[in-house]
């Protein structure tokens, strides 16, 4: 009978003690990246000029800790975060994953703009190219990177739709003026909304629309909306 009893506490304390400790490992262990945040920035550009600082960052799990992101040979112009991973621009332009393991997969080349995030996180956009030369808008699902437009001039600032099934994004064909451009999630179905017809060569100043600030985009079934750089409200058929 005492020997009995004696495995029986033993077996009680074993079993106090493993979920003592799996409780330990579930509370500390983080589940999910909440952010990407910049610890420091390690150099700046020059004055005047139009390159990103090198920054040092973090992510952020669901309590706010921080936690390094594993670095490469090439310091970072920043990051966000996408499907539990971090989504990293070195200084050479290359885009990268970043597991919270350090397990690094590059994703794309050459990024000029971007990344973005779309709002239901199912896609991640961003434009690439070389200086100079017209740019492409490039999506990632986290499985395959599709090219949706290419030839683009200048081209900045893309914003997903709700659902992710459109992005509008600011740019312009080589010898046109800039405007408010439309794709959906198909390649080489972009179109131009907004100076479509305005050249470079012509006074084109009277009849330019604004610029949007993207930031203020509404998508709406027919329309966009949005407000000027100028401060205009602004609405065009989609």
């Amino acid at each position: 009978m005492a020997q009995r009893s004696r495995l029986l506490v033993l077996g009680v304390a074993t079993i106090a003690l493993v979920a003592v400790m799996l409780t330990k490992v579930t509370a500390e262990a983080p589940r999910t990246i909440a952010g990407v945040a910049v610890v420091r920035v390690i150099d700046r550009p020059p004055a005047g000029g139009d390159g990103l600082p090198f920054v040092e960052l973090a992510w952020l799990d669901e309590r706010g800790a921080r936690h390094p992101v594993a670095t490469g040979d090439v310091p970072y112009t920043g990051g966000i975060a996408f499907q539990s991973s971090v989504l990293a621009v070195d200084a050479d332009g290359d885009l990268w994953r970043i597991a919270t393991s350090g397990a690094r997969l590059r994703v794309g080349r050459g990024v000029v703009d971007g990344p973005v995030a779309s709002p239901d996180g199912r896609l991640v956009g961003w434009f690439a190219g070389r200086l100079g030369e017209p740019s492409e808008l490039w999506t990632w699902d986290g499985q395959a990177t599709r090219r949706i437009a290419r030839g683009l001039a200048g081209s900045a600032g893309l914003r997903f739709s709700p659902d992710g099934a459109a992005i509008a994004f600011v740019s312009a064909r080589n010898g046109g003026i800039a405007g408010l451009w439309i794709t959906p999630h198909t390649p080489n179905a972009a179109r131009c909304l907004t100076n479509c017809s305005l050249r470079v060569e012509q006074d084109w100043r009277p009849l330019q629309r604004p610029l949007p600030d993207l930031d203020t985009l509404v998508f709406g079934n027919a329309t966009l909306r949005f407000v000027g750089v100028d401060g205009s409200a602004q609405e065009v058929a989609r």
